[in-house]
């Protein structure tokens, strides 16, 4: 898991995004209430959290939907039942990789394999052989007249190479787009969990439009892009989401390593500064949010809090706490618990914190020991990422 700062691209406002995980266990019994392959009428909402419109892609790719991309023919975007076939799957090659685990994987869904066309089409080594293969898909129009309030989710399950673009788009009309990225937090030539969830507040690109669209798609070389059940909700008025917490520390070189038990002669030596980009996935605007560390040290807790922001719907900010930390209370465990809130009531208040990080400060150990446990405390640059594994 790394931390980002995701930036709106091809927009025609630019927009700070991410996404976040979300609960998956809805019953799929919703999608038969709503599915619509090529839906033309809005079903009207009666609460936070209600699906508008649902594809759970059980009749294959949908009429009226296109493909598109400079390589379209050689890595489609298609149905299917089973994982890439590329020669980089997992150590599943020649055969395929198992299914997502998407809550409707057992009727197919979509996936976007370069790594299987690239093998095919151009053979080892990668390196200098593969291609970077474009390939788009999109929905046709879907009606969202009297639904001013909208939030576009998809599950999903990837890994990528480079910093390709996995490009999320909405459009009201089809011809101008705003295009959110969907990375997230995942790390290059690691895969994602599987599944995990994009959720976004689009309600300002394409609330109300008769005529929205969505499209998905990127320019990879190898690995894959699956998705399923991308559906349109309500979105809740307040949520927060603390999509990663950060620390940099006055001797960052660019290659500094920090474990999880570290001694004392190094520990004394150590001020950190903490930060954390947080994402309003809620329809209105937070007053006053802000992050906040909780420590725990030998000697006793105390709480850091960072600057607030007023923060709108759909945007990231980072949130820097001003006063650093420092390890001066002696041997033993010290754990840091991450949050953020704000002046209204979350309607998802487990997206507000991370897991607990924990360092114990030794006589004279080093070690990684209490990374068995889930955590880790490590960096490889300016600025680095602490929580669960």
């Amino acid at each position: 898991m790394s931390g980002f700062i995701a930036s709106g691209i091809m927009a025609q406002n630019t927009q700070k995004s991410s996404y976040h995980a979300i609960n998956n266990a809805e019953s799929m019994n919703e999608a038969q209430e709503v599915r619509s392959h090529s839906t033309t009428k809005a079903r009207t909402p009666e609460a936070a959290g209600d699906t508008v419109w649902i594809e759970d892609f059980a009749g294959g790719i949908p009429a009226g939907w296109t493909l598109s991309g400079a390589n379209t023919l050689d890595a489609p975007w298609k149905h299917s039942f089973v994982g890439s076939v590329g020669f980089y799957n997992g150590g599943n090659f020649p055969a395929a990789a198992p299914a997502m685990n998407s809550a409707s994987a057992a009727n197919g869904f979509m996936i976007c394999d370069p790594d299987s066309a690239n093998h095919s089409l151009y053979g080892q080594p990668s390196g200098s052989t593969y291609q970077y293969l474009e390939s788009y898909i999109t929905t046709s129009a879907i009606n969202l007249t009297g639904q001013p309030s909208i939030r576009l989710e998809f599950e999903q399950a990837f890994r990528y190479n480079n910093d390709p673009d996995m490009e999320v788009s909405v459009s009201a009309d089809g011809v101008s787009w705003t295009t959110y990225e969907a990375k997230g937090n995942v790390a290059a030539n690691q895969a994602s969990d599987d599944p995990t969830t994009f959720s976004m507040d689009v309600s300002s690109e394409i609330g109300g439009s008769a005529t929205a669209y969505i499209r998905i798609g990127w320019s990879a070389r190898v690995y894959y892009w699956m998705i399923d059940d991308i559906r349109l909700t309500v979105p809740p008025a307040n949520d927060l989401v603390l999509d990663g917490a950060f620390y940099q520390t006055n001797r960052d070189t660019g290659t500094s390593n920090y474990y999880t038990r570290i001694p004392i002669s190094q520990a004394i030596t150590e001020t950190i500064q903490f930060s954390a980009n947080v994402t309003n996935t809620g329809s209105a605007t937070q007053p006053n949010t802000k992050f906040t560390n909780g420590i725990t040290t030998p000697a006793g807790f105390s709480q850091l809090t960072s600057n607030t922001v007023n923060l709108a719907s759909a945007m990231t900010d980072s949130l820097i706490i001003a006063n650093t930390f420092g390890f001066n209370d002696g041997l033993g465990i010290y754990s840091f618990a991450y949050a953020t809130s704000s002046d209204s009531v979350d309607s998802n208040p487990d997206d507000n914190v991370l897991d607990t990080v924990f360092v114990e400060v030794t006589d004279s150990t080093y070690s990684r020991d209490l990374e068995a446990v889930g955590n880790y405390w490590y960096g490889a640059g300016s600025t680095f990422e602490i929580g669960p594994m």
